[in-house]
């Protein structure tokens, strides 16, 4: 597996490199042997240390995990129980998913706006204020998927929403984390 390490106001030597890569290895050789990277990405926030780990385990499969504590090691550390975690509860599906091989999707373009569309509205519409400006652009693989393998889709990116194409009516379907904590799904092919 092909490691990134980067490090954001924060200087990553080789003993925290050392580290990461026997722990983090350790536990993806334990359950996915065959995954592809990890981009790791250290910060330093005010007095916390925070890890983000990003792994491609296989056909537009990526499993996050990120954590923030005093110390870098116990952050790094935090991060990578939380994806063994995901890995153990997952193992199964994941290994189904692997042996089904990959199925349809649909590319989609993906768009990340610019803050300044929450203040829409709250001054008189001119032209300029007629859209919100795009910042980034992106094409993501929406997958075919049942509704429970788009929720664990969704928990292991570490993501609040998640658009995929229902298997079973092949419609745009939506997955979702509630403000309550209660997943919501969204099917407009049954409306």
């Amino acid at each position: 597996m092909k490691i990134s390490l980067s490090g954001k106001h924060l200087d990553t030597g080789d003993a925290l490199r050392a580290h990461l890569e026997k722990h983090l290895v350790h536990v993806v050789d334990k359950y996915f042997g065959d995954a592809l990277e990890a981009h790791v990405t250290f910060s330093k926030v005010k007095h916390f240390f925070k890890t983000e780990i990003s792994i491609h385990i296989g056909h537009d499969i990526y499993v996050r995990g990120e954590a923030e504590a005093d110390e870098p090691y116990p952050s790094m550390d935090q991060a990578i129980h939380m994806i063994e975690g995901n890995l153990r509860r997952y193992k199964r599906r994941l290994r189904d998913h692997h042996k089904e091989g990959a199925r349809e999707s649909i590319e989609a373009k993906q768009y990340v706006l610019s803050g300044d569309y929450m203040n829409f509205g709250e001054e008189e519409e001119t032209e300029d204020h007629a859209e919100a400006t795009i910042v980034a652009e992106t094409t993501k693989s929406l997958p075919t998927l049942t509704v429970s393998e788009a929720v664990m889709r969704m928990d292991l990116e570490g993501e609040d929403v998640l658009l995929f194409r229902n298997k079973k009516n092949g419609a745009l379907n939506v997955v979702h984390m509630r403000p309550d904590g209660h997943i919501g799904w969204i099917d407009p092919h049954n409306g």
